[in-house]
């Protein structure tokens, strides 16, 4: 699947809220962080303290999502 433009503004904006927070650069982010851009674009990524991540991307008729384990 190719992302469009409007799905990397969307990116964009979340990774400059996670690297805008000081509080993240002394350890691992963890919680749940979300953007909306408008009436049909939502995201969330929600990062678990135990490893695990859920991701979630919805823009009018594309729905994604993932979930995994991570590593800091």
């Amino acid at each position: 699947m190719r992302l469009g433009v409007p799905a990397f503004q969307t990116f964009g904006a979340a990774a400059l809220v996670l690297c805008s927070v000081p509080a993240l650069a002394a350890g691992c982010p963890t919680g749940l962080f979300a953007a909306a851009a408008g009436p049909d674009r939502a995201s969330m990524l929600e990062i678990g303290k135990d490893g695990s991540f859920r991701y979630m991307l919805s823009e009018g008729a594309i729905d994604e999502s993932a979930e995994g384990r991570w590593r800091c």
